[in-house]
């Protein structure tokens, strides 16, 4: 599946479900879809590693539906690389 693809499965995915916790900081951008998605991106030009991002989503494996990877939510928290301008869309697997 290829990013654009990845994105409107995602918004498919989430359809109905409320945008909540929405979070800012100077580099990352995040949100989420009800209880099942999780979108995140890095608005800046520069390569960011290590973010952590709070989610009120459930801990587990979930789908990055843009790089077809699998990341995990532990303790509340999403943790990632965000390479510049790079996002993340996640679905619980």
């Amino acid at each position: 599946m290829n990013s654009v693809n990845g994105m409107i499965a995602f918004r498919d995915d989430t359809a109905g479900k409320p945008l909540t916790n929405p979070q800012t900081s100077d580099a990352v951008l995040s949100f989420e879809r009800g209880d099942i998605g999780f979108f995140a991106v890095n608005v800046t030009t520069v390569d960011q590693s290590g973010v952590e991002v709070t989610t009120n989503l459930a801990d587990g494996k979930y789908l990055d539906y843009i790089s077809g990877k699998e990341i995990e939510i532990t303790g509340g928290v999403v943790k990632t690389d965000l390479l510049a301008n790079q996002a993340i869309a996640l679905i619980k697997r």
